[in-house]
């Protein structure tokens, strides 16, 4: 039945108008919210895709600077070649002589003394490391270890290991770590720091709060912040670990719970790969 006009000129419109214009109504509402959880979904993948694009162009750079190489599908593990001589270095520093047997001694024994809290310190270390800063590697036992962190008063980077502890001394600002080592210590040092990338992000921030989260589980995370050339940005790296040779580095790599860390950080670990801090 056609509709009609009133008497004050209102359009009145059939019964089986009405119903048609109310399934219209509905069918258009229905598709603006299918439309507008497809854009969001193609957004999600869009954001998604690019951070697995700058990740993987990370890795091509890190890839470009390496004398040899290995194929992606023999291993997760990309290796680097190993050094012909040992690069660890060694700190020959005299102590100082004293006219009486003196605090040296005392020194040492009040440090032996105190209570070294790994966890306190782990959970301590700075959270970053910039590409270009200083810094130095000692694997040693307790007191040496506690010894510089307190002496040094420099950032650090602490982390256990088969047979005591690693410790990166970072000197940041331009400052050479080791010039802040004790006149009467003589301690063998590395020049050379291997860890295990397993992603990078342009996001500061994301990757300070995967340091935070991992730390707690007791990962040895920090965020490597480097310059990626190719596309004249920053990237932060979330890397694991401090060893100074590459066997080292592959044996942690194989022993992680990589279920764990990829239903936290994504398919993306099983890629992870060894990288060199400089």
């Amino acid at each position: 039945m056609p509709s009609k006009k009133g008497k004050r000129g209102k359009i009145e419109l059939s019964e089986k108008e009405a119903r048609f214009i109310g399934v219209l109504i509905i069918v258009l509402f229905v598709a603006c919210v299918v439309l507008a959880s497809y854009i969001f979904m193609l957004h999600s993948n869009i954001e998604r895709y690019s951070s697995l694009v700058q990740e993987l162009e990370a890795k091509v750079e890190e890839l470009s600077t390496q004398a040899s190489l290995v194929t992606f599908y023999s291993s997760p593990v990309i290796p680097y070649p190993k050094p012909e001589t040992d690069i660890s270095t060694k700190v020959n520093i005299s102590p100082i002589e004293l006219n009486t047997e003196t605090s040296t001694e005392t020194k040492i024994q009040v440090v032996e003394e105190a209570k070294f809290d790994f966890e306190k310190y782990f959970k301590g270390s700075t959270d970053f490391i910039k590409e270009g800063e200083r810094f130095i590697v000692i694997t040693d036992s307790t007191d040496t270890v506690f010894r510089l962190i307190v002496d040094t008063n420099l950032p650090y980077f602490l982390t256990k290991n088969s047979t005591g502890f690693s410790l990166a001394l970072i000197g940041r600002g331009g400052i050479n770590p080791i010039t802040k080592i004790p006149d009467d210590m003589n301690i063998k040092f590395y020049d050379n720091w291997y860890a295990i990338q397993l992603l990078a992000h342009p996001s500061s921030e994301a990757v300070k709060s995967y340091v935070k989260y991992l730390r707690s589980k007791g990962y040895p995370a920090i965020d490597y912040v480097f310059r990626f050339a190719q596309k004249n940005t920053t990237l932060h790296a979330l890397v694991l670990g401090v060893f100074t040779d590459l066997k080292s580095a592959e044996d942690f790599s194989k022993k992680l719970d990589e279920k764990f860390l990829t239903n936290y950080l994504g398919e993306g670990v099983k890629r992870r790969f060894i990288r060199r801090i400089k």
